[in-house]
Protein backbone atom coordinates (compact mmCIF):
# COMPACT_ATOMS: atom_id res chain seq x y z
CA UNK A 1 0.00 0.00 0.00
CA UNK A 2 1.40 3.34 -1.08
CA UNK A 3 2.36 5.88 2.06
CA UNK A 4 1.56 8.88 -0.75
CA UNK A 5 -2.44 10.28 -1.17
CA UNK A 6 -3.36 10.29 -4.69
CA UNK A 7 -2.59 14.31 -4.80
CA UNK A 8 1.18 13.24 -3.90
CA UNK A 9 1.98 10.14 -6.47
CA UNK A 10 4.52 11.87 -8.38
CA UNK A 11 6.40 12.44 -5.76
CA UNK A 12 10.24 11.60 -5.42
CA UNK A 13 11.07 9.85 -2.56
CA UNK A 14 15.17 9.13 -1.04
CA UNK A 15 14.05 5.50 0.28
CA UNK A 16 18.03 5.45 1.19
CA UNK A 17 17.70 8.02 4.12
CA UNK A 18 15.10 6.28 6.09
CA UNK A 19 14.85 7.92 10.01
CA UNK A 20 13.64 7.09 13.24
CA UNK A 21 12.07 10.28 15.15
CA UNK A 22 9.45 10.45 17.81
CA UNK A 23 6.94 13.36 18.30
CA UNK A 24 3.59 14.88 19.55
CA UNK A 25 0.90 14.40 16.73
CA UNK A 26 -0.15 17.88 15.84
CA UNK A 27 -3.56 16.99 14.29
CA UNK A 28 -4.90 14.24 11.99
CA UNK A 29 -8.14 14.85 9.96
CA UNK A 30 -9.79 11.28 8.63
CA UNK A 31 -11.70 13.07 6.22
CA UNK A 32 -8.69 14.71 4.38
CA UNK A 33 -6.29 12.12 5.53
CA UNK A 34 -3.57 12.80 6.65
CA UNK A 35 -2.26 14.96 9.47
CA UNK A 36 1.10 15.95 11.01
CA UNK A 37 3.12 15.05 13.54
CA UNK A 38 5.66 17.69 15.60
CA UNK A 39 8.80 16.02 16.18
CA UNK A 40 10.74 16.16 19.42
CA UNK A 41 13.67 17.65 18.52
CA UNK A 42 11.87 20.90 16.72
CA UNK A 43 12.52 19.98 13.42
CA UNK A 44 10.00 20.53 10.60
CA UNK A 45 6.43 18.84 10.65
CA UNK A 46 6.02 15.51 9.24
CA UNK A 47 3.14 14.78 7.40
CA UNK A 48 1.44 11.40 8.31
CA UNK A 49 -0.91 9.99 5.53
CA UNK A 50 -3.72 7.88 6.52
CA UNK A 51 -2.70 4.88 4.91
CA UNK A 52 0.49 4.58 7.29
CA UNK A 53 -2.15 4.84 9.85
CA UNK A 54 -4.48 1.80 8.84
CA UNK A 55 -1.39 -0.15 8.22
CA UNK A 56 -0.14 0.17 11.92
CA UNK A 57 -3.92 -0.89 12.86
CA UNK A 58 -6.76 0.35 14.73
CA UNK A 59 -5.90 3.34 16.45
CA UNK A 60 -7.67 6.65 16.98
CA UNK A 61 -5.27 9.43 16.49
CA UNK A 62 -5.81 12.53 18.57
CA UNK A 63 -3.64 15.63 18.87
CA UNK A 64 -0.87 15.41 21.87
CA UNK A 65 -0.40 11.62 20.79
CA UNK A 66 3.54 10.70 20.68
CA UNK A 67 4.21 8.75 18.08
CA UNK A 68 7.23 7.05 17.20
CA UNK A 69 7.83 6.19 13.43
CA UNK A 70 10.00 6.26 10.20
CA UNK A 71 10.39 9.04 8.05
CA UNK A 72 11.89 9.66 4.67
CA UNK A 73 12.34 12.44 2.56
CA UNK A 74 10.23 13.82 0.28
CA UNK A 75 10.24 16.58 -2.40
CA UNK A 76 7.65 17.96 -0.45
CA UNK A 77 9.25 17.71 2.83
CA UNK A 78 9.21 14.50 5.37
CA UNK A 79 6.99 11.93 5.07
CA UNK A 80 5.93 9.37 7.49
CA UNK A 81 6.01 5.97 6.21
CA UNK A 82 5.97 3.50 8.72
CA UNK A 83 4.64 3.81 12.78
CA UNK A 84 6.11 2.03 14.94
CA UNK A 85 4.35 2.72 18.33
CA UNK A 86 1.63 5.10 19.33
CA UNK A 87 1.72 6.18 23.31
CA UNK A 88 -1.26 7.98 24.51
CA UNK A 89 -0.86 11.48 26.20
CA UNK A 90 -3.11 10.93 29.28
CA UNK A 91 -4.47 14.40 28.84
CA UNK A 92 -6.03 13.10 25.59
CA UNK A 93 -6.99 9.75 26.22
CA UNK A 94 -10.58 8.72 25.47
CA UNK A 95 -13.23 8.35 28.42
CA UNK A 96 -12.75 4.95 30.32
CA UNK A 97 -16.08 3.31 30.33
CA UNK A 98 -16.48 0.53 32.85
CA UNK A 99 -18.77 -1.66 31.05
CA UNK A 100 -20.82 -1.53 27.61
CA UNK A 101 -23.90 -0.93 29.87
CA UNK A 102 -22.87 3.53 30.07
CA UNK A 103 -23.15 3.15 26.51
CA UNK A 104 -26.40 4.09 24.83
CA UNK A 105 -27.84 2.52 22.05
CA UNK A 106 -28.62 5.59 19.75
CA UNK A 107 -30.22 6.71 16.31
CA UNK A 108 -28.70 9.95 14.08
CA UNK A 109 -31.38 11.95 13.70
CA UNK A 110 -29.07 14.77 11.77
CA UNK A 111 -25.82 15.55 11.07
CA UNK A 112 -23.94 18.12 9.75
CA UNK A 113 -20.58 17.67 7.91
CA UNK A 114 -20.08 21.47 6.98
CA UNK A 115 -22.06 23.08 10.32
CA UNK A 116 -19.59 20.35 12.57
CA UNK A 117 -22.43 18.91 14.30
CA UNK A 118 -25.72 17.10 14.96
CA UNK A 119 -28.29 15.01 16.97
CA UNK A 120 -29.08 11.44 18.33
CA UNK A 121 -32.23 10.61 20.00
CA UNK A 122 -31.58 7.53 22.20
CA UNK A 123 -34.32 5.42 23.71
CA UNK A 124 -34.40 6.41 26.96
CA UNK A 125 -35.93 9.62 25.26
CA UNK A 126 -33.57 11.97 27.85
CA UNK A 127 -33.85 14.12 25.28
CA UNK A 128 -31.30 14.55 22.03
CA UNK A 129 -28.29 14.42 22.23
CA UNK A 130 -25.40 16.78 20.61
CA UNK A 131 -22.93 15.05 17.85
CA UNK A 132 -19.59 17.07 17.50
CA UNK A 133 -17.20 16.68 14.67
CA UNK A 134 -14.27 16.66 17.23
CA UNK A 135 -15.40 14.08 18.88
CA UNK A 136 -16.46 12.05 15.94
CA UNK A 137 -13.18 12.32 14.63
CA UNK A 138 -11.76 11.41 18.08
CA UNK A 139 -13.30 8.49 17.96
CA UNK A 140 -12.38 7.50 14.40
CA UNK A 141 -15.83 7.95 12.75
CA UNK A 142 -15.29 10.17 8.89
CA UNK A 143 -19.63 11.00 9.15
CA UNK A 144 -22.82 9.92 10.04
CA UNK A 145 -25.96 10.22 8.26
CA UNK A 146 -29.44 10.32 9.69
CA UNK A 147 -30.60 6.58 10.94
CA UNK A 148 -27.19 5.45 11.82
CA UNK A 149 -27.33 3.26 14.61
CA UNK A 150 -24.65 4.42 17.30
CA UNK A 151 -23.27 3.60 20.53
CA UNK A 152 -22.66 6.60 22.82
CA UNK A 153 -21.59 7.95 25.94
CA UNK A 154 -22.97 10.94 27.01
CA UNK A 155 -22.78 14.09 29.45
CA UNK A 156 -24.86 16.26 30.39
CA UNK A 157 -23.91 20.37 30.23
CA UNK A 158 -25.96 23.83 30.33
CA UNK A 159 -27.19 23.10 26.67
CA UNK A 160 -28.33 19.76 27.10
CA UNK A 161 -26.59 15.93 26.50
CA UNK A 162 -23.67 16.23 24.90
CA UNK A 163 -22.16 13.27 23.44
CA UNK A 164 -18.37 12.02 24.42
CA UNK A 165 -17.54 8.74 23.30
CA UNK A 166 -18.74 7.68 20.06
CA UNK A 167 -18.74 4.01 18.29
CA UNK A 168 -20.95 2.39 15.69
Amino acid sequence: MSVLSEYEQNVELDNSKIKKVEGALRWFDTIKGYGFIAPADGSADIMIHNDVVNDYGQVRLMPGMQISCEIMRSTRGMLATKILDVLSDINHQMPKLHNQTELSIAIVKWYDERKGYGFAVTHNDNGDVMLSRHILRECGIRTLVPGDKIKIHALPTERGLLAEYIEF
